[in-house]
């Protein structure tokens, strides 16, 4: 707005001027929505965007990339050393070389590697990414979008080792058969030639051990054969409190003496749908790999406990086929030699075993973890070198089954 005057300086009018707004108007309140939504859609899929400009050195992270990370940006400095900082120890160079290739070749980065977030949690990341350039072809800045595809990652590692087995299991199922139908005439024809012969010569004593070696190499036949059929198991409400003293109670038999087996069980009953043979055989397995995982150590310690914990949907998800809800934790806790990752991995294929030859057939986990996860539970396994090994294993709980809510299980899942 403007006065007029007159020559005498008296106000004698006012200028004034308008401009209508209401499309610039509209178009800001349209923008914001669009970034709102843009926002809420990155959330959704974990997605986030970076902008790297490479002469500046500058790099400008999305407002969900922080979250992924497991940062406050008011907090950390939006670098690239920074954003290098972050990632496994074990993929950095990889990613690295991934960048350099893109911004000095023109390769596509295209890439998956893990973070270590603030608080310790490692997850998978996958990127793209491409990079701008100048009318003499240098590089400018470098875009590119980050998700956080850890989910999936456990869902694939669950599948491919839900295949191996499967397929493990058809193979051993055909080679066993046929060792049976080998084992059973000399096994019996073994007897039969024994029976016939003094009891202190030396023919005996030698086909008795034939029969002996012949015996167990049919209940070794007839372990493979369990672990290829997969049956259903036969479930019925289950007290696990009961099943955990069973399987403890044959346990004491065969754990030496010099080891002490603790038990931690609730007053209150823990019902789940369960075949009960086959949860005692589960018990008996971890306790028989922890009593071999002391190895005679005059200090062993084999603790077992028992409780109900809630398990979140991301928790579950994690784990494989369990589903989340409360849920029985039986926790079985040796302080043995421990294992490294990379046995860690590897212990629930069929066939893999630490121990020498003719002390293991590296079937028990593998058949432990097939009855848990036919039961609808997961597994998970915690151990360090030096340190001991910790086994959980998580089953749902009928629903009429939440009155021991008061006896949790501490620790990790």
């Amino acid at each position: 707005n403007s006065l007029l005057r007159a020559t005498d300086g008296r106000i004698d009018g006012c200028l004034s001027a308008g401009e209508d707004i209401t499309d610039r108007h509209r178009a800001e309140e349209a923008l914001k929505i669009s970034e709102e939504r843009f926002q809420t859609s990155q959330t959704f899929a974990n997605i986030g965007t970076w902008d790297w400009n490479i002469v500046t050195g500058n790099l400008y992270w999305s407002e969900r990339i922080g979250p992924l990370f497991g940062y406050d940006k008011r907090t950390i400095e939006t670098t690239y050393e920074n954003f290098l900082a972050a990632i496994h120890s074990d993929d950095r160079q990889r990613v690295i070389d991934a960048v350099n290739a893109c911004v000095e070749k023109g390769a596509d980065y295209n890439i998956e590697h893990r973070i270590v977030r603030a608080d310790g949690t490692v997850r998978w990341l996958s990127e793209k990414g491409d990079v701008l350039r100048d009318a003499m072809g240098r590089p400018l800045r470098m875009l590119g979008v980050v998700q956080d595809i850890t989910d999936y990652k456990m869902t694939e590692n669950h599948l491919r080792h839900a295949q191996k087995l499967e397929s493990l299991g058809n193979m051993a199922g055909g080679v066993a058969h046929s060792l049976n139908n080998l084992l059973v005439p000399i096994l019996a024809l073994s007897k039969m030639t024994a029976d016939g012969l003094p009891p202190d010569g030396p023919a005996r004593a030698a086909l008795d051990k034939v029969v002996e070696a012949s015996s167990r190499a049919k209940d070794l036949v007839a372990r493979v054969l369990a672990f290829s059929r997969q049956e259903a198991p036969r479930k019925a409400a289950v007290d696990l409190r009961a099943a955990v003293g069973d399987a403890l109670r044959l346990a004491q038999s065969s754990v030496p003496s010099a080891i002490q087996l603790e038990s931690e069980i609730p007053a209150q009953p823990i019902h789940v749908m369960a075949d009960a043979p086959q949860i005692e055989a589960v018990i008996l397995n971890l306790v028989t790999n922890a009593v071999a995982a002391i190895d005679g150590r005059a200090d062993g310690r084999i603790a077992v406990r028992l409780g109900v914990r809630d398990i979140d949907a991301q928790t579950a998800l994690r784990l494989g086929k369990l589903r989340g809800g409360p849920c029985a934790v039986l926790t079985v806790e040796d302080n043995g030699t421990g294992m490294t990752a990379a046995i860690k991995e590897r212990i629930f294929d069929p066939f893999f075993t630490t121990k020498k030859v003719g002390e293991g057939t590296g079937l028990g986990l593998s058949m432990a973890h097939g009855i848990v996860e036919e039961h609808g539970g997961a597994i998970e396994v915690d151990s360090e070198i030096g340190k001991g090994s910790t086994f959980r294993i998580h089953l749902p709980l009928t629903a009429a089954a939440h009155p021991t809510r008061g006896h949790p299980i501490q620790g990790t899942s």
